[in-house]
């Protein structure tokens, strides 16, 4: 059965141009079927190898159709089944990377949000501490302000101090020279 195998798959090879097959049971079956005559028992040595290839002859070209339409009856729906459930996780594998895709978007805008977020409350914390400073500002600037009235009152009331201690004095000087004894003109 073997050497029948070896037999078919040379010559379907040489045909069709096809890789080598792996023995199953089935297979072997429909070859078994197919060959015309009966394979003689050969040993493998290199005279014999000629031997093989006379029966090779022995199958004709319909046995040779017959055996390559049932190997292909065989495995196609195998195949055909395979491609499909191919195509299918294909496809499903292009339906999750695009929801992986979608999923990934929506994490990075989630995290820009996070980040517009963020940057919204240092604004509020920052627009807080601004206004506060303001506060300071016009606080000092009033502070300033009553300060420099303050300077100025002190100033004029120095000023008034200095001018009626100036002005006693004055009073004090004429009050002495009026006290002084003025001597008498005798004429």
């Amino acid at each position: 059965m073997n050497r029948i195998w070896e037999l078919l798959c040379c010559r379907l090879q040489e045909r069709f141009q096809l890789l080598p097959i792996m023995e199953d049971d089935d297979q072997v079956e429909v070859a078994e079927e197919a060959v015309v005559g009966e394979v003689p028992q050969l040993s493998r040595s290199e005279d014999q190898h000629s031997a093989l290839f006379d029966n090779i002859r022995a199958i004709d070209d319909r046995t040779v159709e017959k055996m390559t339409y049932g190997i292909l009856a065989h495995l196609l729906p195998d195949l055909q089944k395979a491609q499909s459930t191919l195509s299918d996780m294909t496809e499903n594998q292009r339906v999750l990377i695009e929801s992986v895709q979608q999923e990934n978007a929506k994490f990075a805008e989630c995290q820009a949000m996070k980040d517009v977020t963020l940057m919204m409350d240092k604004a509020k914390l920052y627009q807080g501490k601004l206004q506060n400073i303001k506060k300071d500002m016009y606080a000092i600037r009033d502070k300033s302000l009553k300060l420099q009235k303050r300077a100025l009152k002190l100033q004029q009331q120095r000023e008034k101090e200095s001018e009626q201690e100036e002005a006693r004095r004055q009073r004090e000087l004429e009050r002495e020279r009026q006290l002084i004894a003025k001597p008498v003109r005798k004429s």
